[in-house]
């Protein structure tokens, strides 16, 4: 279901109520409680332009509402302390929350209803934190999880954007020294534009290594365009069949797939720590992932629990090996153990891969940018090289 702002008429005046609903006249009908539905809205959360909280701007809302949960003080008067005394984006977005709660949403459900501020893996942590009876708790875990992955995130995601800017323009570089070099020719006498046999062989081979690092850097930025497209719509239009597809493509699978992993199974291990049923801890996980083959491997587990079956099994998105140890474990404790450390190794292989990726593609950058460098101060030489030799004649 979606948040939205809905207009309604009372005795106090028109005003604007926040609901969740699954279209826009079940939330007419849900805002009638409220006084007489006038209008309702799609609400996204500060609009269609807004950015939403940066991974430090989440981690500290996290943290101080977590600070005031535990000095005793009412989450919708913390949040309105919030939106009163905080600047910036994170004033709006205690605000909003507090606006959903009022509307008769709990806290996870006011998160997932605004995905701009909150993501869905945090909305995920903060209700599986909840299942624990601590509001503390569950906002801390969800601000750690910011911090870990936050920072990585960012900066890997500067430093893959300008690699690949490097690579675009080393590939533009080669692809444009032919022509300058004949554009150049083209000005000279013909008698002195005709290069003698060394200088020729060399504008063959400059030419060739032009032609391989255009294909390289052209093949480089298809393929980083394919695996954008493909872990995003990609997985929201087609999710089972882009999960299987990214699961055959080695050290891309890590970043694609490592961080909902993680994500789930601590979910699950929090879940039954709480002293949740097995086979409702797992529905509630499938629930709160995303479409893809962890929701359905989820899905398929709490179906085996019903009959009696294996579980752990099910869960074909996990490796083999983790798959055994979750499916070792002798009682709950020892299980939540389990899923717990299995998916801290999923948050290793997430942040390894991501770190790692950056400096592969800065060296392909760097590279392609020293071989554009070097043809385009060849090709461009050469026609004055010529003019000069063809002076020194006569």
């Amino acid at each position: 279901m979606a948040l939205w702002t809905v207009s309604v008429s009372s005795a106090g005046g028109i005003r604007k109520v926040k609901v969740q609903a699954g279209d826009r006249a079940a939330a007419l009908k849900s805002a009638s409680s409220h006084g007489r539905p006038l209008s309702a809205s799609r609400d996204t959360g500060g609009g269609l332009f807004s950015a939403g909280m940066s991974e430090t701007q989440r981690a500290i809302f996290l943290e101080r509402l977590a600070a005031l949960s535990a000095s005793r003080i009412g989450v919708s008067k913390a949040l309105e302390a919030m939106r009163d005394t905080m600047p910036g984006r994170v004033g709006q977005a205690a605000g909003l929350l507090l606006e959903s709660m009022r509307s008769g949403m709990a806290v996870p459900a006011a998160m997932e209803a605004n995905p701009k501020d909150f993501p869905r893996a945090v909305a995920a942590i903060v209700r599986a934190g909840m299942e624990t009876g601590s509001l503390e708790k569950a906002l801390l875990d969800a601000a750690e999880f910011e911090r870990a992955f936050g920072e990585v995130r960012s900066g890997s995601g500067r430093g893959l954007m300008l690699a690949g800017f490097n690579i675009a323009l080393a590939g533009t570089l080669c692809a444009g020294a032919k022509p300058a070099m004949d554009m150049l020719m083209s000005q000279l006498p013909f008698e002195t534009a005709k290069p003698d046999a060394d200088i020729a062989m060399l504008l063959s081979v400059s030419e060739f290594v032009a032609g391989a690092l255009v294909s390289l850097a052209v093949g480089s930025i298809l393929l980083m365009t394919f695996l954008w497209l493909l872990g995003g719509i990609g997985k929201r239009l087609f999710p089972l069949a882009a999960d299987a597809l990214i699961v055959r493509i080695p050290f891309y699978r890590d970043i694609a797939l490592s961080l909902q992993n993680h994500v789930s199974l601590y979910q699950l291990s929090l879940l039954l720590r709480s002293g949740v049923r097995l086979e409702y801890a797992l529905t509630l996980t499938a629930e709160a992932a995303p479409r893809g083959a962890m929701k359905r491997d989820l899905l398929k587990a709490a179906d085996a629990v019903r009959s009696g079956r294996p579980w752990a099994e099910c869960l074909r998105s996990l490796h083999a090996t983790d798959r055994l140890a979750v499916s070792a474990s002798s009682d709950r404790e020892r299980m939540a153990h389990s899923l717990e450390a299995v998916s801290r190794q999923y948050k290793s292989a997430y942040v390894r891969r991501l770190a790692a990726a950056v400096p592969l593609m800065k060296t392909v950058a760097f590279l392609l940018m020293a071989g554009a460098t070097l043809i385009v101060g060849f090709e461009t030489t050469v026609p004055p090289l010529l003019m000069v030799k063809a002076v020194g004649g006569l």
